[in-house]
């Protein structure tokens, strides 16, 4: 005999039923039923797609379902709710996966069940399209064709042949790789799909190595500074030219057009000067021819002139006066003692070097001329160390609240005095003022240290500081009825702290003139409001 959980027993055979336990008990149990469960189904998906599964769960005893465990055909069970997730799996063919979901009820029942889930190995499919042939750094299009039965297309991979791969789209360029002769370039895209499942397509490009080449004519002699004129004969296979580099044997190189002219250089003696023109073309290489000329020497001379005597950060005037006998100055280089060199022109100007002492500056300039020889001359300027100098005087004590007044004195022998900045040392800050200054005294019953600083017209500073005893305003006596009535002294001051009345000597009535409000009066040294009525 058998009871079910949570059946009704009628009254009527309550006694035979307690008998029957009291006779019976090795023989009688209680069935507990299992909960029911079922599954939804899937009929196909793609790799690695998302499967959303839905369990539904009961007790036939009237109890609850109490876990929901789930276990995706892979990997090991997981703990949740009637609706879970798996991931469609992997294969290199189609292939079943079998998702079990296990219930357990309040008595610790359990029952499962199982869906097949059809996986389709679904990998994306990708043809490349490209030129066939190119010259070396030529532009390559490529266009990929890709498509994906049961998804999309999320990335295109590409790797040109050389370097590293680039994210991109379904068009894509490259440049066709350079090589001493012809060759091949292998391009190559991936594509990638939603299921993460990848494929790729390799298009073959020759490329072709195509250099231009070019020629070169000039004069066979010249003199000195005489003009140079050259011409270049250039031809590129299967592009066309887009640059001549000329170099003209000293300096740099310069832009140009088959037709350049140069300056024939300079030297101690006769000398070759050697000129070489370089093309390039639309594939970026580059063929290069040189002329051999034959030039006569001419050197150039220089003398500097300058101040003779100057003070620190002083602008220093200078005149380079140069000749050259075959041709002419191209470039003035200076040095002013410290730093590197400046290009300028005939005239300039050096700023005198600082020191904590007088010393002397060297100045040299250095000319070129059209034929690239250099002289150079040196200019001896005697700095002097001139700081400015600078007392500061003001009253030696005031009271709380008071206006310190301040006076600079400043003095520079070679210049004059540009700034003076101020520090009331109240915490305010830095400000820059005027030779007549004004600060508040702030610090009771403190020494009140007030800095000021002078600048030169060369930059070089000087400071001074001076102390100032701040001490308590006097005491006022007033009368005992002064709490009753309304009254004014010369200490009053607005609640806010502004002070708005002074130079009285006496008590008396609040005159009208003085904005309505409480008012701080003291007395013997204890501080009474006053009230001024509206």
């Amino acid at each position: 005999m058998s009871i079910q959980k949570n059946h009704l027993i009628p009254k009527s055979s309550f006694q035979s039923l307690f008998f029957l336990l009291l006779f019976s008990a090795p023989a009688f149990c209680i069935d507990l039923v299992p909960p029911v469960v079922s599954i939804s189904n899937h009929d196909t998906v793609s790799k690695n797609d998302t499967i959303v599964m839905s369990a539904s769960a009961y007790d036939p005893d009237g109890g609850s379902i109490t876990t929901f465990s789930w276990h995706c055909g892979s990997g090991g069970a997981e703990t949740g709710s009637a609706t879970h997730s798996c991931v469609a799996s992997g294969g290199a063919s189609d292939h079943v996966q079998f998702i079990t979901v296990s219930v357990t009820d309040d008595d610790g029942q359990s029952s499962s069940a199982t869906s097949t889930v059809f996986v389709k190995a679904d990998p994306p499919t990708v043809t490349l399209s490209s030129q066939d042939t190119v010259s070396v750094n030529d532009t390559i299009r490529l266009t990929a064709s890709a498509h994906d039965v049961f998804g999309k297309i999320m990335t295109y991979t590409w790797n040109c042949g050389s370097g590293g791969v680039e994210t991109g789209s379904a068009a894509h360029s490259c440049v066709a790789s350079g090589g001493a002769s012809d060759h091949v370039q292998f391009i190559t895209v991936s594509v990638t799909d939603d299921d993460g499942q990848s494929s790729s397509a390799t298009s073959t490009v020759f490329v072709k190595a195509d250099p231009p080449t070019v020629t070169l004519s000039s004069q066979d002699t010249v003199s000195v500074n005489d003009t140079i004129r050259l011409t270049a004969s250039a031809h590129d296979g299967m592009g066309r030219i887009v640059s001549y580099s000329w170099h003209c044997g000293s300096g740099g190189a310069e832009t140009g057009s088959a037709a350049h002219s140069c300056v024939a250089s300079g030297g101690a003696s006769d000398h070759v000067q050697f000129i070489t023109v370089s093309v390039t073309d639309d594939d970026g290489q580059s063929s290069s021819a040189t002329s051999t000329v034959f030039v006569k020497a001419d050197p150039p001379t220089v003398t500097l002139t300058s101040h003779d005597t100057v003070s620190v950060n002083d602008a220093i005037r200078l005149t380079a006066s140069a000749h050259d006998v075959f041709g002419k100055i191209m470039t003035y280089t200076w040095n002013c003692g410290s730093g590197g060199a400046e290009t300028g022109s005939a005239t300039h100007s050096c700023v005198a070097s600082g020191g904590a002492s007088d010393h002397v500056q060297f100045i040299t300039v250095s000319v070129t001329d059209d034929d690239g020889q250099s002289s150079s001359a040196t200019s001896t300027v005697f700095v002097k160390a001139d700081p400015p100098t600078v007392t500061l005087s003001s009253q030696d004590t005031v009271s709380v609240n008071d206006t310190i007044r301040l006076t600079a004195s400043a003095h520079d022998v070679f210049g004059k005095i540009m700034t003076y900045t101020w520090n009331c040392g109240d915490g305010s800050g830095q400000v820059i003022g005027d030779s007549m200054y004004f600060c508040i005294a702030k610090q009771l019953h403190a020494n009140q240290m007030i800095t000021v600083m002078v600048i030169d017209d060369d930059g070089q500073s000087a400071t001074v500081n001076v102390t100032v005893y701040v001490s308590e305003k006097p005491v006022a006596s007033v009368d005992s009825h002064l709490a009753t009535e309304k009254y004014y002294y010369t200490s009053v001051a607005a609640i806010d702290g502004r002070r708005i009345w002074s130079g009285f000597s006496r008590y008396g009535k609040i005159p009208d003139q003085i904005p309505s409000g409480t008012y701080f009066i003291y007395q013997n040294g204890k501080m009474l409001r006053a009230t001024k009525a509206k």
